[in-house]
């Protein structure tokens, strides 16, 4: 038997996400709205600081001193690789390269499902790459490769992306009067039937699905595949929600994550007997109502979480338990009737996250063993010096603390979907040098580090420039005229308009991928509509009209307790 291999689809794998999300159903008994769904969201970030330049690095898992994630030491889409091709004498021979993009076979069960063998063929992987600091010469500079053979790379690190996961609102499935109107579920429902029995009925349904699902929400591909959310496309009901939900989580795993101890996030205990409270951020997997032990400056303290949901005013999003939510609950006496004596507000975790830059910049590199004489060359760091994080300050994006990640392919066989946001950081770093176990700096030893150290650790004046920016722009938005009612109406109808020619454009570049009649190409309709028109086409034509009039949120309320009464 001839095993055709060639026609295999090339794509990018996905790690199976973390947890389970879904249809997050309230308390019926104290009559909580329970209709909300959510969509897994995996948080990837971008980092640099003066001492690693311009470009923004991969925050990876050999950062940090500590296990982030499961090493394999695969070259994948974000990995750090030396370049090493056959030809020696190649200008950018050994320089340090990001891989922008792996274009490979399946492996394993669905590459056996498809006809193909288990393992892929290192001959049909192919890697386009970036290079970090590329050399002159002749007067020119290249800074991509693409199409390069594996053996053409060496992994420059060992250590997969570090993802945070949490569950977000569902910008797909954001309103879901009946199980029937759920895009996710209907297509789970048909990609497991086809698997099961790929008949003609099954295959139309999925290919219904899909289209449903993955035409004008996302970005498609030449072959009319997704890769990623179009962030124009998301409808404006929930936009504003939905964005405002994003962006404070992003700052919430930034905060914990890159500076755990500072003063505003920091575990402590505040207040003085027997009044103590202790503040800390909400760990993932508390239950609301339920008690836990937490630990502060090393003492184990029983807390009990809170449940805001109490109230019977329903189960929204902006009153839900958010993990890594910083909230203060009294320390009650009885549960820590051993510690309670030791309690008071000196009691804090202290010190500063240690941070291993993948590569610095030559000029901050000092040690017994450095010898460079380029400057602004792109080297590892050195072994005698420790770098930790000082401040981290998100770059923002288009106004948000995030942007829908660029994936070449999306994985649509994973068990849920998983939507990938980028999140850029730069990063304040300081500088202390390690000395060997048993060896003591003398008193010049300590002055030259200091003085040293502080000339190589990051300065605060950019993050004070920033600041200052911002402040500038909000003086100048609080000065600024208000708008009136006919420019505001404008602005809104421009906005809209923009949002249905963006539309139109998107289902044009599918319909020419479709007339190029390659067999790769997904084919199919445009997305149905016939649940929109039904159900709730009257209403957008309210909740417009609404806008535009500066009443869009409590059209938003004033719809949603009317859901509510439905449901009861």
């Amino acid at each position: 038997m001839i095993v055709i291999t060639n026609r295999l689809p090339l794509r990018t794998l996905y790690p199976k996400p973390e947890e389970k999300c879904g249809i997050i159903t309230g308390n019926i008994d104290r009559q909580e709205y329970p209709e909300l769904s959510s969509l897994l969201y995996r948080v990837s970030f971008k980092v640099k600081s003066d001492q690693t330049g311009e470009v923004y690095q991969d925050l990876i898992s050999s950062n940090f001193i500590f296990d982030t994630v499961n090493t394999k030491g695969g070259i994948k889409s974000g990995s750090l690789v030396t370049y090493q091709p056959k030809n020696e004498k190649d200008p950018n021979y050994g320089m340090i390269a990001q891989v922008k993009k792996v274009t490979a076979p399946p492996i394993n069960i669905e590459a056996v499902r498809m006809g193909g063998p288990r393992n892929p063929d290192p001959e049909k992987m192919f890697f386009d790459i970036e290079f970090l600091a590329p050399k002159e010469v002749g007067g020119k500079v290249v800074y991509e490769k693409k199409n390069l053979r594996k053996n053409d790379l060496k992994l420059y690190h060992q250590g997969d992306l570090v993802y945070s996961f949490e569950c977000g609102p569902d910008f797909i499935n954001y309103k879901i009067p009946e199980g029937s109107s759920r895009v996710l579920e209907r297509y789970y429902t048909a990609r497991q039937n086809f698997r099961s029995s790929q008949s003609q009925q099954n295959r139309q349904r999925l290919e219904a699905a899909e289209n449903d699902l993955w035409n004008g929400r996302f970005v498609l591909d030449k072959n009319n595949q997704p890769k990623y959310p179009e962030i124009s496309q998301i409808e404006e009901e929930f936009r504003d929600e939905l964005f405002e939900y994003l962006n404070k989580m992003v700052e919430r795993m930034v905060s914990l994550g890159f500076t755990p101890n500072d003063d505003k996030v920091g575990k402590r205990i505040l207040g003085k007997a027997p009044n103590l409270k202790a503040r800390f951020p909400v760990p993932k997997g508390a239950i609301p109502g339920k008690k836990i032990t937490i630990e502060i400056g090393g003492k184990q303290i029983v807390v009990k979480i809170p449940d805001a949901s109490l109230d019977g005013s329903g189960n929204y999003w902006e009153k839900m338990l958010k993990p890594n939510e910083i909230i203060e609950v009294p320390i009650d006496k009885d549960d820590n009737s051993s510690v309670y004596p030791e309690l008071s507000s000196s009691v804090k975790n202290k010190g500063d996250l240690e941070f291993i830059p993948t590569l610095i910049k030559g000029s901050f590199a000092r040690g017994k063993d450095v010898k460079v004489l380029d400057m602004d060359k792109m080297i590892p760091p050195p072994k005698d010096q420790q770098f930790y994080i000082k401040a981290a300050k998100i770059k923002k994006v288009d106004g948000n603390n995030w942007k829908f990640k660029e994936l070449d392919s999306f994985d649509k066989e994973m068990e849920q979907i998983i939507i990938d946001l980028e999140v850029l950081v730069d990063l304040q770093l300081g500088i202390k040098t390690k000395y060997a176990d048993g060896e003591k700096p003398g008193m010049m030893g300590k002055l030259g580090d200091m003085i040293g150290n502080a000339l190589l650790s990051s300065t605060a004046c950019p993050s004070r420039m920033d600041s200052l920016k911002e402040s500038l722009g909000q003086v100048v938005k609080k000065s600024t005229p208000k708008l009136s009612i006919d420019e505001r109406n404008q602005i809104t109808i421009d906005r809209l308009t923009k949002q249905e020619e963006k539309g139109d454009e998107m289902e044009a570049e599918r319909q020419r991928n479709i007339e190029t009649k390659r067999r790769e190409v997904r084919r199919g309709g445009r997305r149905k509509k016939k649940t929109r028109k039904k159900n709730y086409k009257n209403k957008r034509r309210t909740m417009r009209l609404n806008y535009i009039k500066d009443d869009y949120r409590r059209s938003r309320k004033r719809n949603r307790k009317k859901r509510t009464k439905r449901r009861r």
